[in-house]
């Protein structure tokens, strides 16, 4: 086949393709058309030429292709040559899925870089089904710099999918920022808790959405998303015992948000908040009645507990310290009120004797230094008086 210039397969019923065919094709091979036929998949080793310098045109539209293959396990290295490329159409399938690090390494790129090496080929994926998720943001980002310069019909891929970007140009999302509608959906196998619903959206903090408000929960999830920054939204449940909820503590290090608020929760008991120390926690909506000393642990910034009215004790002195002062900005975070003697009254405003600490007696106390003082005097006298007479007699 060396001197084979064109092969046209198209408007057949092809449905398979040998895989490596163009990837071995030692010859001078310019136009392979296989349009219009009735592939369903395609080999990545028949997109790529190693062994001829370049070619024209692959044809590949109007099939019903859905996914890319690597049946070879073919490897990208870095002394691995693909030439100088050509033009591979892709029109007008049945592509969905956009390519990510994990899909990239499948195809053989180890390295999401080592694409790159592709620059003097065409792709062109127009008028399939894109879904545009979470998966094209870091190619969008990458590609901000060079936006401006890709001016050539075959870059005007558009999404299908969301229903928010459909019909939008991915150049018109890298060029106007619009990174904010590119999401991923979460499944149980990646973690995202029965009754919830888990949106990865990486152009916002990096951040997981886990959605489980008016679920009707009763229990903190056993496991969230293997996610850096996961936002946790539980509100409007019937949470209760935070200290049996708060079992599975391992993944509170990602937490930047914690929602809770209007829940069961009557009491915030001794637990490992500092845990959480990264984590905005929204308490509201609770009739809360208690407050262990360890939420101390935590900025009173970031956590939002409302008014709190509780019969307060010797012990909950500390809130008096801990409470944001009145000219802070987030002083309306936590206010905290004593019932006393019919009355609710601020913490801040109530003595040691008000909430029941025990006050030393000044009479009593200055009585015992007296008589601690005397003893102490008579013991030292005793003791010269003794060394006096031990050295002069003995």
């Amino acid at each position: 086949m060396k001197f084979i210039r064109i092969i046209d397969l198209s408007f057949n019923k092809i449905n398979v393709m040998d895989p490596g065919f163009l990837l071995n094709m030692n010859g001078s091979l310019f136009y392979l058309r296989l349009a219009f036929n009735n592939m369903s998949t395609l080999d990545i080793t028949n997109a790529l030429a190693s062994k001829q310098q370049y070619f024209c045109l692959v044809d590949y539209s109007h099939n019903a292709i859905k996914s890319i293959t690597n049946e070879l396990a073919w490897k990208f290295r870095p002394n691995t040559s693909l030439g100088n490329g050509g033009m591979v159409d892709a029109s007008n399938n049945s592509l969905s899925s956009f390519f990510n690090a994990k899909s990239l390494r499948y195809l053989g790129f180890e390295n999401p870089l080592f694409i790159g090496r592709l620059f003097s080929y065409g792709f062109d994926w127009r008028d399939n089904p894109w879904t545009c998720d979470c998966n094209i943001y870091p190619f969008a980002i990458a590609a901000e710099h060079i936006a401006s310069t890709m001016k050539r019909g075959y870059f005007d891929v558009r999404c299908f999918n969301p229903n928010s970007l459909k019909g939008i140009s991915i150049l018109t999302i890298i060029k106007e920022r619009r990174y904010d509608g590119l999401i991923c959906n979460l499944s149980l196998a990646e973690k995202c808790p029965p009754k919830c619903r888990c949106i990865y959206q990486p152009a916002v903090r990096n951040r997981t959405l886990i959605e489980c408000s008016a679920s009707n929960v009763t229990k903190f999830p056993s496991v969230l998303p293997d996610k850096k920054v996961l936002e946790v939204d539980l509100s409007n449940n019937y949470l209760k015992h935070l200290k049996i909820q708060f079992k599975h503590e391992h993944f509170y290090d990602r937490i930047r948000l914690l929602n809770v608020s209007n829940n069961k929760i009557h009491v915030l008991p001794h637990l490992h908040w500092f845990r959480l120390r990264s984590a905005d926690i929204d308490l509201r909506g609770n009739i809360i009645n208690s407050l262990h000393r360890s939420i101390g642990e935590l900025n009173p910034c970031n956590i939002y507990l409302d008014t709190i009215i509780m019969q307060c004790k010797c012990e909950d002195v500390w809130l008096q310290q801990w409470l944001p002062k009145s000219d802070s900005k987030c002083n309306k975070n936590v206010q905290v009120f004593c019932r006393f003697k019919g009355q609710i009254i601020p913490i801040e405003n109530m003595t040691k004797a008000n909430v029941g600490c025990r006050i030393p007696d000044t009479n009593v106390t200055w009585i015992s230094t007296v008589i601690v003082a005397a003893f102490l005097t008579v013991v030292l006298l005793s003791a010269s008086i003794f060394f006096v007479f031990d050295s002069r007699y003995l």
